[in-house]
């Protein structure tokens, strides 16, 4: 009970709060106006409509670095696509490194510009494999939940098929380059 506890305190807004991150298709353009007390109707209908499993004593918590970052999942999909789609990474299949991040850092996707546009799609897709994949030692709970952070056609690309879990530290270097550079990437996610 007291691991319960802990969970709904540090990761509320995950379990709680599904308005606040998920994707504007499913859940309107309109939740951030919303007065607090109709936000938290609307989270109900929410976790409702989509049949969102509630924590439970069994539910891990989610590292910090995942916690912390929740609401920028999509931009970190990006990168993560933008990694991945690297010449290098193309014809070697092999996972991302950490010199590979730092190369694609020195010139990186504007995350931001791609998810408002939907474009490249298959790009989105491919970073949101990853970090679906990445979700999932922690339980099905938070996977469900992220994936309505991408839109049906996203949603639909992404493979079914159980993908290769990046490195903790690929997910970490990305989340703190978001982080570093908060002002050139509004995540405020239509």
């Amino acid at each position: 009970m007291q691991r319960l506890n802990k969970l709904l305190i540090q990761q509320q807004d995950i379990f709680l709060a599904p308005g606040s991150y998920f994707h504007s298709e499913f859940n309107g353009d309109f939740y951030h106006q919303l007065p607090v007390l109709l936000q938290e109707q609307h989270n109900h209908k929410l976790i409702e409509q989509y049949a969102l499993p509630s924590a439970n004593p069994r539910t891990p918590l989610l590292p910090n670095v995942l916690s912390i970052h929740w609401k920028q999942l999509p931009i970190v999909a990006v990168h993560i696509g933008g990694v991945m789609q690297t010449e290098s990474q193309q014809q070697s299949r092999k996972l991302p490194n950490s010199e590979t991040l730092r190369r694609y850092f020195r010139r990186p996707l504007n995350a931001q510009d791609i998810l408002n546009n939907n474009a490249p799609t298959a790009l989105i897709a491919l970073g949101a494999a990853k970090v679906l994949s990445s979700l999932a030692p922690f339980g099905s709970a938070y996977i469900l939940r992220a994936k309505y952070m991408f839109n049906r056609e996203i949603q639909q690309m992404i493979p079914a098929h159980r993908e290769t879990m990046l490195p903790w530290n690929i997910i970490e270097e990305i989340c703190h380059y978001i982080n570093r550079n908060k002002n050139n990437e509004n995540t405020a996610i239509s």
